[in-house]
């Protein structure tokens, strides 16, 4: 739904649900599963949609260092999250 939201231009919607979705997976999975990274990197993107900067990358940032812990390492999905964090 937080997508749909973010489609459809209602961020501020979409962003309280992803923050939802981010503290439910982290209580019920634990902040370094590989879910809650895909959550923080969807949310990161969001934020950049919004302009806000510095959330993004700090978003972006736990999203990489997650996927990097949980066996992303060298794969087209690290390469994507290093674009969007622009490095």
């Amino acid at each position: 739904m937080a997508e749909i939201y973010q489609a459809v231009g209602k961020l501020s919607d979409s962003e309280n649900l992803h923050k939802k979705g981010l503290s439910a997976k982290e209580q019920s999975l634990g902040a370094g599963h590989r879910s809650v990274g895909l959550t923080r990197h969807q949310l990161g993107l969001l934020y950049v949609e919004q302009g806000k900067y510095n959330e993004a990358e700090r978003a972006l940032s736990r999203s990489l260092q997650i996927w990097e812990a949980t066996g992303g390492g060298d794969s087209k999905e690290t390469a994507t999250h290093l674009a969007h964090l622009g490095l």
